[in-house]
């Protein structure tokens, strides 16, 4: 079901979407066998909405969905790195050498797996971007990626 506040949500579903590029991206049962196969389907959806203020408004809403999710995964390793500090500050690291290796692979593996998450996430942001770029001016993206472009 799509966000209430997700605009133009009776085209297209993103978190139906979004768990559908996932599949797709982790080889997982999708109905899509192809990376071209979900493209040409979000092409259909994106085409739909009409006219060019409807492209604009809702190109400017995946944007800032894209900006969202780079900036999650930047605030979530500050935040395991002082909860990690507050262990080491109230253990006794000789009582509990085999609790803290524990903990440190525990929050290894969650950082590896949420790392994976918001990137999946934000590059199905980048990928519906382009194609509706692709939609709207008949060509490649125009927005800049601030994870490969450099100044």
């Amino acid at each position: 079901m799509a966000k209430k506040n997700q605009p133009y949500s009776e085209i297209i579903d993103l978190q139906k979407e979004l768990k559908e590029y996932k599949n797709l991206c982790e080889g997982k049962n999708s109905k899509f066998k192809y990376y071209l196969d979900w493209k040409e389907h979000i092409t259909k959806k994106l085409v739909k909405l009409g006219d060019n203020d409807k492209n604009e408004n809702f190109l400017h809403y995946l944007i800032n969905q894209k900006r969202y999710r780079g900036k999650t995964d930047s605030i979530i390793m500050p935040v395991m790195v002082f909860c990690f500090s507050l262990y080491l500050n109230k253990s006794d690291l000789v009582g509990d050498v085999i609790s803290f290796l524990i903990l440190i692979l525990i929050t290894i593996f969650f950082m590896i797996i949420y790392s994976d998450e918001c990137h999946k996430n934000y590059c199905f942001y980048c990928d519906t971007i382009e194609i509706l770029e692709e939609i709207m001016y008949g060509k490649k993206s125009r927005t800049p990626d601030p994870l490969t472009e450099t100044l």
